[in-house]
């Protein structure tokens, strides 16, 4: 179910942002700035990119023949004849390739899913997703990102005070939850969510949601996931434009941590509510 494909997934949306850029010498201040912000962003979306270790192939869905495939993965386990904590041993991990977060997650839930089945495997409807306003870009500016970028909670807490849309974000779809989760810290996350009461239900126009970025950070924050995942363990199954889950932006480098947090925290996935 996953495979060696981050780079892939990073790029053609460089492109087709770079693509929109318009010329600003006609625009006002306000938007000039935004537009700059912008293109940081894809500057440092590339610039990961090209830092990444690993190859750009495609994700592609594991088939019944996928035995006679080059890629070696390891089974895993029928919680039928075998404990799923066999997984997250140490010394197991060592002895083998690591298994796909999703895989594990698969392993999990149909472990458990005869008792009742967990929210995070039914569908997020489109119709839930919280839509990108003119207002929420209008009030996307330099000053709140800077904040969030630099993890100022102080400044953040003073302009979420004086009125400051916190639900904002730029003409991509890229909301300043998603900066927060790639970018930032587990306390302006928490802030953002609990104190700001945004929504993790948004998708930029790539379709990727606030896990999806929590996933790409260059070293893993697992508090950053728990708290999206404590308040719509749904996102874990939605998948952006090209059919790419949030934990297939993880590196394969990060997986075996992956599967050891979500064995530790597997009663976030395992929610049978909201």
């Amino acid at each position: 179910m996953c495979s060696n494909s981050h780079n892939s997934i990073i790029s053609s949306t460089v492109v087709s942002r770079s693509i929109a850029s318009v010329t600003t010498a006609m625009m006002t201040p306000k938007k000039r700035a935004s537009l700059i912000d912008n293109t940081m962003a894809q500057y440092c979306t590339l610039k990961r990119s090209r830092e990444s270790i690993i190859p750009s192939n495609e994700i592609t869905k594991s088939t019944s023949d996928s035995s006679a495939s080059s890629s070696k993965r390891v089974k895993v386990p029928d919680p039928a004849t075998s404990s799923v904590r066999t997984i997250l041993s140490t010394s197991s991990l060592e002895k083998q390739d690591v298994i796909c977060p999703y895989d594990f997650l698969e392993s999990i839930i149909n472990e458990y899913s005869s008792r009742k089945p967990p929210i995070s495997s039914k569908p997020l409807h489109e119709n839930e997703f919280l839509p990108l306003t003119n207002d929420h870009v209008n009030a996307f500016n330099t000053e709140v990102v800077t904040a969030v970028r630099t993890s100022d909670l102080e400044t953040l807490r003073k302009l979420h005070s004086q009125g400051q849309d916190l639900r904002c974000g730029n003409r991509f779809g890229e909301s300043l939850l998603h900066i927060a989760c790639r970018r930032s810290t587990a306390q302006i996350v928490s802030f953002l969510l609990n104190d700001a009461n945004v929504s993790p239900r948004i998708k930029d126009d790539y379709g990727r949601t606030p896990l999806h970025d929590a996933c790409w950070r260059g070293t893993p924050d697992y508090e950053v996931v728990e708290l999206l995942l404590s308040k719509e363990p749904r996102l874990v199954f939605v998948k952006d434009v090209r059919g790419h889950k949030p934990f297939q932006y993880a590196r394969r480098e990060h997986w075996a941590g992956w599967i050891e947090f979500l064995g530790r925290k597997r009663d976030l996935v395992l929610s049978s509510k909201l």
